[in-house]
């Protein structure tokens, strides 16, 4: 099982508990009694959850609680807290202690619609631009004159099963599922132009949402049908956000997610959870079994000066797209079509505006519109 949160027990502090540095780490929800921490090594970052009972007038009171030479040697030493939406992150409430200013508090009334359910929001707190360890922490929250508040609702966080998603999955025909209610499914990138594919099986016409968070960098997002075509906008998550997704199902039944690290996100670093919210399911109940996929095989890749020439085997019949991807850019080079198997060549002169340096050349294999698959090659400009 993986819960959202652990619950925790009433009567003292929400105490932090090592690691709880991301979304999927964060401790709570916190109770009544309000939480307790430490910044515990340089660039630490703690994170909580909080659920809030909506249109409660409440005061947040920041404070550290040894501002003694533990937490200020070695120059000005500030703790930074920040509340905000689990769902979109929008802030709802800030606060910084330094030295000479060891508290902070801030009065607000919670959104939502008075006696409608807790809403879930994340407390991001740590250190300042010259942070060191050693600062400890306490968060209450009361109502505005310091007197006790319903406004804090400790009731656990319902835990899901939890499935882990294996590799390959980075083209259509790989792609993991289909998804099922009440499921957290997990996954990361493997390198940093890797691509992560689920699908699900729902009712057409339909319309459907899920839940994403992402670690470290974002979490590039787009749900498409079972031909490829894009189905919603592209989205993106940031790193300790969790975003919602919504989209209409295609008429076929079947939608992919395509998950992707974003430009500039380490590999084997950035992780990505997912949780349907809403949908109508159909179809198999059991994980289908994916095709081996059939790639174009390039047989000489060459450069020379501007000049880029390949070989490329098209295993049968079917179209080829190749592209440039680099340095930030996609650039289409070239497409062929073949009624059957048969090797092509293909010749690019890179232009002027294009940079020098190291590319991935992209070889996507289709048939009658369906993607086959991808494979890749390095091409370096000198």
């Amino acid at each position: 099982m993986i819960a959202l949160a652990p619950a925790i027990a009433t009567g003292a502090p929400t105490a932090e508990v090592e690691p709880n540095d991301n979304a999927f780490q964060a401790v709570g929800p916190v109770g009544p009694e309000g939480l307790t921490g430490a910044i515990q090594v340089s660039e630490d970052v703690d994170l909580f959850l909080l659920q809030l009972r909506p249109q409660r007038q409440v005061r947040i009171n920041y404070e550290v609680t040894n501002p003694g030479p533990s937490c200020t040697t070695g120059g000005f030493r500030s703790v930074r807290f920040r509340l905000s939406e689990r769902i979109e992150g929008n802030l709802i409430s800030t606060g910084e202690t330094y030295p000479g200013v060891t508290s902070d508090s801030e009065t607000i009334t919670t959104p939502g619609v008075f006696g409608g359910p807790s809403q879930l929001y994340q407390l991001r707190v740590n250190g300042g631009d010259n942070e060191t360890p050693g600062c400890a922490y306490r968060v209450t929250i009361t109502d505005p004159t310091g007197g006790p508040t319903d406004a804090l609702d400790p009731t656990p966080l319902p835990a899901f099963p939890g499935v882990a998603t294996p590799e390959p999955n980075d083209i259509p025909a790989q792609a993991f599922g289909p998804l099922a209610a009440a499921t957290v499914y997990e996954g990361g990138f493997e390198t940093s132009n890797d691509t992560d594919i689920l699908y699900f099986k729902l009712a057409p016409g339909t319309k459907a949402s899920f839940e994403l968070s992402s670690i470290v960098g974002t979490t590039n997002v787009s749900v498409r049908d079972d031909s490829d075509q894009r189905i919603n906008n592209n989205n993106f998550v940031n790193a300790d956000v969790t975003g919602i997704v919504d989209f209409e199902v295609p008429a076929s039944g079947t939608a992919l997610v395509h998950l992707a690290a974003s430009s500039g996100t380490l590999p084997a670093v950035t992780r990505w959870r997912l949780r349907i919210l809403s949908a109508q399911f159909t179809g198999p109940t059991q994980r289908v079994v994916a095709k081996k996929p059939i790639k174009a095989k390039a047989l000489r890749v060459r450069t020379r000066a501007r000049l880029l020439t390949t070989r490329v085997r098209l295993p049968t019949a079917g179209r080829l797209q190749l592209r440039l991807v680099g340095k930030g850019r996609s650039i289409g080079i070239g497409r062929v079509s073949a009624s059957g198997p048969r090797t092509v060549s293909i010749t690019y002169r890179r232009p002027a505006r294009v940079a020098t340096g190291r590319y991935i050349l992209e070889m996507r294999f289709t048939a009658k519109g369906r993607p086959l698959g991808i494979s890749r090659a390095r091409v370096i400009f000198r």
